[in-house]
């Protein structure tokens, strides 16, 4: 049978109804579509579209044999105008009902002698596979790098599902430090998700991970004897080879200002004897925003932490000469002078993410106290820091 394909929009009044010879005939509007559902259990979509069999049928039993172009197209626009609603119609599971109501302009249709029967009824929804619930964080790798609290989380899909491959993306928020948590957010474009057979679990679009592993300064207590340990050779080996209290080694005032209590004014009489090196102190500062520094005592160089050891330097003096002074003391007289300070320290010490401290011995710096602390307390030291260095301290001893 001929059809035409529409181009324009046909008002057809009550006066252009053709009335031919047959009577009116019924049909079923249940039969006159074909109801269809696609997608997956739980996530199906109805729709219907017209039997084209029972139109050509409609058509050839109730158009006269002899109908002009008009005449039929006049069928075809009143046939084509009978529509529907269906609900529901989206997210459909297989037993589900959807109420049908066929709409249809009853007085047009009489006019060509066709009746629509059964307008109202109702469609089981069946056939619907189940769909695959695609997690989406299932089998993601997330490992972490860098330094804490500062580090990056890679994330890497290591599944072999090729929607997840191609189209879903992933991204974190929070801060990567050790034993905080990120959350890792999976993202995809709505369209590439129909018909692939699957629906996404909606639970699984985020999830949480702690984050470990990462190397991060040291912030608490900690075993530093071998830090001290090193630290005690290192400022001992120092004061050896600077010889400034070599046995006979003259005093020097420039080194010793405030030199041996007594005896200072007569220090050009005076030689060394022997030394005495002993660790008294141990001091340990951290600052999360890395700004621990001073400007003189010790290095400006800003720091996430600093250990410091403080010694303590006695000098037996021997008096060698006599120039007329009159300190009371003989040639040959020994006596004991003030106690001399320093301070040894390392910057930076890393815990690492398999639980050991790393530092480099090659960073460890020392400094002559002897001008700022003699007879003071090492509280003192603090001093030296200035005002806009911020840092807690973890932990102070004495040795």
């Amino acid at each position: 049978m001929k059809k035409f394909r529409l181009t324009a929009i046909f008002i057809l009044s009550a006066g252009m109804f053709l009335l031919t010879s047959c009577g009116v005939k019924s049909y079923s509007a249940e039969e006159f579509f074909i109801p269809a559902v696609s997608g997956f259990n739980g996530s199906g979509k109805f729709s219907m579209s017209m039997n084209d069999d029972l139109y050509d049928r409609i058509i050839e039993e109730c158009m006269p044999k002899d109908a002009t172009d008009m005449e039929e197209l006049q069928y075809e626009v009143i046939l084509y105008d009978v529509s529907y609603d269906a609900e529901p119609k989206d997210n459909l599971s297989n037993g589900d009902k959807v109420n049908i109501k066929v709409k249809c302009d009853e007085k047009a249709l009489e006019s060509l002698n066709i009746r629509f029967t059964d307008t109202e009824f109702t469609y089981t929804v069946s056939g619907l596979e189940d769909a695959v619930l695609l997690d989406l964080t299932k089998d993601i790798s997330v490992t972490f790098e860098g330094m804490s609290p500062d580090g990056t989380a890679v994330i890497e899909y290591v599944g072999g599902n090729e929607f997840v491959k191609n189209h879903v993306s992933y991204s974190y928020d929070g801060q990567v430090r050790n034993g905080g948590t990120i959350t890792v957010s999976a993202s995809y474009p709505a369209y590439a998700v129909e018909n692939q057979g699957f629906i996404i679990d909606e639970n699984t679009v985020s999830k949480e991970f702690t984050v470990s592993g990462l190397d991060e300064y040291l912030a608490g207590e900690a075993d530093l004897s071998e830090i001290g340990s090193y630290m005690d050779s290192y400022i001992n080996e120092k004061i050896e080879n600077s010889g400034k209290y070599k046995s006979g080694a003259k005093i020097s005032k420039s080194d010793f200002l405030k030199g041996y209590g007594d005896i200072v004014v007569d220090y050009k009489n005076y030689s060394v004897n022997k030394y005495s090196l002993t660790p008294v102190s141990e001091v340990f500062l951290y600052s999360e925003d890395g700004d621990i520094y001073s400007e003189g005592l010790f290095s400006s160089i800003k720091s996430h932490n600093k250990y410091i050891r403080f010694y303590k330097v006695n000098v037996e003096a021997e008096k060698k000469t006599d120039y007329g002074d009159d300190d009371g003391h003989q040639i040959g007289d020994v006596v004991s002078g003030d106690d001399i300070y320093y301070a040894v320290y390392l910057n930076d010490i890393v815990m690492t993410g398999n639980g050991e401290l790393s530092y480099n011995t090659e960073d460890i710096v020392y400094t002559d106290l002897k001008r700022t602390l003699i007879g003071a307390q090492f509280a003192d030291v603090f001093n030296s820091f200035t005002e806009n260095s911020t840092f807690e301290i973890v932990f102070e001893n004495d040795l």
